[in-house]
């Protein structure tokens, strides 16, 4: 998932800006400043639907923004033989 915020520091980067997605913490793979864009893998508990989506740096958390999901999310590696078929 891409998100493009603004208000971020100078030095936000992926190891100081949380994203919650339906209050699941997710972990930005990368956050470019310059561009407010921040690239989040979501995570397998996050399934196809609506979700409120929050940022939280430095103690400051954003206004939820609802998003859609779609698709399956991906397996959860080592637990691949308990898919549903």
């Amino acid at each position: 998932m891409t998100l493009w915020m603004e208000g971020l520091s100078k030095e936000a980067d992926a190891g100081n800006v949380t994203i919650f997605v339906s209050g699941v913490p997710h972990y930005p793979e990368s956050v470019e400043v310059e561009k407010g864009q921040t690239n989040v893998r979501l995570r397998p508990l996050i399934c196809p639907g609506s979700h409120p989506v929050t940022a939280v740096h430095r103690g400051a958390t954003s206004n939820p923004v609802m998003v859609e999901v779609v698709g399956p999310p991906p397996l959860i590696k080592g637990l691949e033989s308990l898919a549903p078929v």
